[in-house]
């Protein structure tokens, strides 16, 4: 006999249960939003001058200050600066030891063609993707977002020093053999001052209620710089552009990475004045490779006028689902951006005790653990930027912070064994005292 399962008797009770399709539950109705997004490609100009005095600080500071009496850094035209010499008057004023350095692009490098990108620019939006944005506005369900698209850089380059005899020059040879790796490969880690367009900033600040003037550029600087700083995750700055002589934006990004290969140096025969040879010259060859920005791209929910006059992609639906899970929210009670998300596992005799979290191992480097400790050092405590939320079960757990230890300690009793752990930063103050810290330890370039 066939059961029926419309109407199913509990033996433990009188009440009855009826089997629910779920395809008969009323689900929430999703919300369709539009997902406009736009590309805009980064100044080449601007990463090919930094891998010139990346490159250039590199050969120099090898050699003790004031070491050449001029150096010289030339576009492709080495031998003309070369005969300049030979006039009696150029020998007075630019007597030996003097440096050449000689950068050529590469504009025909792409990783194998990794860093290419030969689709139409409405395909390239479309496969651009949200996971590596480094700013992020998710007040209220805005949804600005910004991502940077790294790419690779290749220049090869001459150096050419020229000195008053053979012996001086051999020993010369022998000093970039042995202290600029001749033949060997290296690589130096680097934090990059990248221009950021304007135009993109531009749409940007117009879609917060910032001014712009008449010529397109943003009235209020400083606070535009702090809304930016707020919710990014690299500092924003703003100096003079040698290209153009103007202030703009730029980011400050960490640990980018240059590979050097060198090759063996060589020397020539010298020149002949008289029954005099002098001028002799010795060229290394030096090859890197650096990280550059390829583009920006931009995502917002409004029309972006600012940008340029192309159509926008708007046909994509953002659904958001949630699980019966420990929700943590975007931001605190401050306002502080979510910074990263981790969970606490407890021991089974942790169960309904108030337990402590040793920090130390998810802060033991890294740029917040700078701040932290630089913090901690002037006589002030994290808790101006650091936050902490502790959810087990569903209900959010307050605490206390050792800042000196690292250690919270929860102030009511665990009821599961994951605690599910989120930690608000405020970007603000992160990227101010950054800066900072910075310019307390290296020169301020654009390389440092």
């Amino acid at each position: 006999m066939q059961k029926d399962f419309n109407m199913i008797d509990i033996q433990s009770g009188n009440k009855k249960y009826i089997e629910v399709n779920p395809t008969n539950i009323l689900l929430q109705q999703k919300q369709k939003r539009l997902l406009r997004s736009d590309i805009i490609l980064a100044s080449d100009f601007q990463s090919y001058s930094i891998c010139v005095e990346v490159l250039k600080e590199w050969f120099f500071e090898k050699f003790e200050p004031n070491y050449f009496n001029s150096i010289y850094v030339d576009g492709g035209h080495s031998f003309d600066e070369f005969r300049k010499f030979a006039d009696i008057k150029q020998q007075i004023k630019r007597t030996n030891p003097i440096a050449a350095m000689v950068p050529n692009i590469n504009v025909e490098h792409n990783r194998n063609w990794i860093d290419s990108f030969p689709e139409q620019r409405s395909i390239m939006m479309r496969r651009s993707r949200m996971d590596g944005c480094f700013f992020n506005d998710d007040r209220d369900n805005r949804g600005l977002h910004l991502m940077l698209i790294p790419k690779t850089i290749l220049m090869e380059c001459g150096f050419k020093i020229r000195l008053d005899t053979k012996a001086e020059a051999m020993d010369m040879l022998n000093t970039i053999k042995y202290y600029h790796r001749a033949g060997f490969t290296e690589n130096r880690e680097l934090c990059l001052d990248v221009h950021v367009p304007e135009a993109i900033l531009r749409q940007i600040a117009f879609d917060n209620g910032f001014s712009i003037d008449d010529f397109g550029h943003i009235v209020d600087v400083i606070g535009f710089l702090k809304y930016m700083n707020t919710y990014s995750y690299i500092p924003f700055i703003y100096k003079m552009r040698c290209q153009t002589g103007n202030n703009e934006y730029f980011i400050k990004i960490p640990s980018c990475w240059a590979h050097i290969t060198t090759e063996l140096p060589s020397m020539d025969d010298g020149e002949k004045q008289g029954m005099v040879t002098t001028n002799y010259n010795v060229n290394l060859n030096v090859t890197i490779e650096m990280t550059a920005p390829h583009s920006y791209s931009y995502f917002s929910q409004s029309e972006q006028r600012l940008i340029d006059q192309y159509p926008k992609n708007a046909d994509t639906d953002i659904i958001v689902a949630k699980t019966i899970m420990d929700v943590i929210p975007k931001e605190d009670e401050n306002h502080w951006q979510l910074y990263t998300t981790t969970e606490w596992q407890a021991e089974e005799s942790d169960l309904n005790t108030c337990i402590n979290i040793d920090f130390r191992p998810l802060f033991k480097s890294g740029e917040i653990k700078k701040i932290l400790d630089y913090t901690v050092k002037i006589g002030l405590s994290p808790q101006i930027f650091l936050n902490f939320i502790f959810i087990n079960n569903g209900q959010t757990i307050e605490y206390d912070m050792d800042w000196y230890t690292l250690t919270a300690s929860l102030k009511l009793p665990i009821s599961r064994l994951i605690t599910s752990v989120g930690i608000y930063v405020d970007m603000g103050y992160i990227n101010d005292t950054l800066i900072h810290v910075k310019d307390l330890e290296h020169r301020n370039t654009r390389i440092h």
